[in-house]
């Protein structure tokens, strides 16, 4: 009986173990139960503190976009990259674009490479720009769309020129004159060097001596390097005279020719030189008192006119002496 009772008494402590494990682990649940809700409630809590902690960031003025915003900015300012806007509203002296919802600043000197008067044609347009500027504390977002055009400016330069090559003959437009030679424009933006050495067969001081700005001229392509392109005047010239040469030998078959360079041609023109005694007589005393030596004469059968060359450096001198006997000298 005693084991029995003892069993029966282990056994009934044992049941009660079993509750008490069971009323424990309820409790432990409901323990576990309650630190999950109070957790979530604390995420939700700390959830709202942060998003009230990003309202006030940057001095209490910028919200949470806004800081995100010009993260983005301070990227593609760093990198330099391209950017598509458009024209949203006209201020003074520039337009306003926006750039990740932040109001950016063109000047009216960057969005073209020419000067800009009128901004009103401008409003609405798709531009592509760059950032020059990108300063958060002070709210200045500056953009320029200058430099884009200029890079694509000097790429389309860069494949026009790489197209001319050497021995070209082309047609354009003296641009500036220096003292080491002449630019001239041979359209779409490329200009080439004709250096003075290359502007005429004779040797000249000065470019402007031959050359004017605006003056039409036939060059050729004697050099493309590295952007640079060298003109010659100088080589259709003695192309042109080499052909005279081959002319001349080929219809007249002359002992020698010879060439006479630096030469300036005068024609003296009157319809009473036929008849009237003394013309050349005037004409040469002229020159020579101007210590003008004549190296060629020609004289027309009409016996209209006489043509004299004389040096390149004596030509004006030569001018106002002949001037002179005619005009201001009464016989």
């Amino acid at each position: 009986m005693r084991l029995h009772k003892g069993r029966y008494f282990d056994t009934q402590i044992k049941i009660v173990d079993k509750i008490q494990e069971v009323k424990d682990w309820g409790m432990t649940a409901v323990a576990d139960r309650k630190e999950e809700k109070t957790m979530a409630e604390s995420m939700k809590d700390f959830e709202k503190e942060l998003e009230e902690s990003y309202k006030v960031m940057g001095d209490g003025e910028k919200d949470t976009d806004t800081l995100l915003a010009w993260e983005k900015i301070k990227e593609l300012y760093a990198e330099q990259a391209t950017l598509d806007v458009t024209v949203s509203g006209i201020v003074n002296k520039g337009v306003i674009a926006l750039v990740e919802g932040i109001r950016g600043f063109i000047p009216a000197s960057r969005l073209s490479l020419s000067h800009v008067d009128d901004l009103n044609p401008w409003l609405g347009r798709e531009l592509k720009v760059r950032i020059i500027t990108a300063d958060a504390e002070n709210d200045k977002l500056v953009l320029s769309a200058r430099e884009i055009l200029k890079e694509q400016r000097d790429a389309e330069k860069k494949l026009k020129v790489a197209e001319i090559k050497e021995g070209e003959v082309l047609i354009g437009k003296v641009e500036t004159i220096k003292d080491y030679g002449a630019f001239v424009d041979l359209g779409d933006g490329v200009s080439g060097l004709v250096h003075i050495s290359q502007i005429s067969l004779d040797r000249i001081k000065h470019p402007s001596v031959v050359l004017k700005e605006g003056q039409e001229v036939q060059v050729k392509v004697i050099g493309n390097k590295d952007g640079k392109i060298s003109l010659s005047m100088k080589a259709l010239l003695q192309e042109k005279e080499q052909e005279v040469i081959a002319d001349i030998n080929r219809l007249a078959k002359p002992d020698t020719i010879h060439l006479e360079s630096d030469l300036a041609l005068i024609a003296v023109v009157g319809r009473g030189m036929k008849s009237t005694r003394g013309t050349a007589g005037r004409l040469f005393s002229a020159l020579a008192h101007a210590h003008i030596n004549v190296k060629m004469i020609d004289q027309g059968s009409s016996e209209l006119n006489i043509i004299i060359g004389v040096r390149e450096h004596d030509f004006e001198a030569a001018i106002k002496a002949i001037y002179d006997i005619f005009v201001n000298t009464q016989l």
